[in-house]
């Protein structure tokens, strides 16, 4: 667990770096916030909350909601929600929101219609949803990783529960995706061999090469195959309530 512990406290260190595992997943999370900006205006939910980072981002008359469970909130991020709730029964009251995110927690819903409605219900007319999902992406967060979507399934449950798309980006192309699951499994075997090996110092400088050798081949590859439709790793869709 010590070793465990001090693998988590580097890699937070080194996302922006080619070293992470997920550096092509911190890259793109950079092009997400930018996109989403123009919608953390008004009175914005954010749904899964985390550690409201996105609070930071709106302006000074923007009103924030975070609303997340007490075990995320309190025991994953050590923070306090403006609301502790459940994103299928929302205690908010109709029609009151300007904006919605709901940025890769839409997967972790074991009734994820009965969340979408819900957003729907408390948006005003024309107002926004930011929706987040991850796709070709390992569980995570078991036993709560309940779904992955194709374009077309999460769009046709958006447009079923009466909202209109106005843009959607598939992430990460095939060089990108491969690379990125790759190196996930590579992180993921190789905490169970520090685990039973007393081989920890050996292992660090190798992983570490192997993570950023198959990163950079990754990102030049990607120039070439810059496909993002065929093998994407998630998906980020802005849409309005109609």
């Amino acid at each position: 667990m010590v070793k465990h512990s001090f693998i988590r406290r580097i890699a937070k260190h080194i996302s922006s770096t080619p070293l992470h595992p997920q550096w092509f997943v911190f890259k793109e999370q950079n092009f997400t916030l930018e996109r989403i900006k123009p919608f953390l205006c008004g009175k914005v939910l954010d749904i899964g909350c985390a550690d409201n980072y996105l609070e930071k981002l709106l302006n000074e008359d923007s009103q924030y909601i975070g609303i997340d469970y007490p075990t995320t909130a309190d025991e994953m991020y050590h923070t306090t929600p403006t609301i502790y709730g459940d994103a299928h029964n929302l205690s908010i009251a109709d029609s009151i929101i300007d904006n919605v995110a709901l940025l890769d927690v839409l997967e972790h819903l074991h009734t994820p219609d009965k969340c979408i409605k819900e957003i729907q219900r408390v948006l005003k007319p024309n107002g926004a949803l930011c929706l987040q999902v991850p796709f070709m992406y390992p569980i995570h967060d078991a036993p709560y990783d309940f779904h992955r979507w194709t374009i077309f399934g999460l769009t046709q449950l958006l447009i079923n529960h009466g909202f209109e798309i106005e843009s959607a980006y598939s992430q990460g192309n095939i060089s990108e995706t491969f690379s990125l699951l790759t190196n996930i499994g590579l992180a993921k075997i190789s905490l169970k061999l520090i685990s039973y090996t007393k081989l920890f110092i050996i292992m660090i400088p190798i992983i570490s090469f192997l993570v950023l050798f198959i990163n950079i081949v990754g990102s030049l590859l990607g120039r070439i195959f810059s496909d993002n439709s065929f093998m994407p790793y998630g998906y980020l869709l802005i849409c309005r309530k109609k």
